[in-house]
């Protein structure tokens, strides 16, 4: 399995907007489905705070990891 990280514009409810995609090619398991895409100005973002403000970022980077491992699904992150 290759996994590949690409810059692509993709449509959404609002127009269109650049992502990052990670992109998982070969092996027997690959489906579409399984690409990840990540808004770019999220990791602008969180980039920014590390510059700035490590302590802040490490508290962002440790409630995701944790919002991950439980497999929270992100509509429930937005109610």
């Amino acid at each position: 399995m290759t996994i590949t990280y690409q810059v692509e514009r993709l449509e959404h409810d609002h127009g269109d907007d650049l992502f990052l995609v990670k992109r998982y090619e070969g092996g027997h398991n690959h489906m579409e489905e399984a690409d990840e895409v990540i808004e770019l100005e999220a990791i602008d973002d969180l980039m920014t705070l590390r510059a700035t403000d490590v302590e802040a970022y490490e508290v962002v980077m440790s409630v995701c990891a944790s919002l991950l491992e439980r497999g929270q699904p992100i509509e429930a992150l937005e109610g």
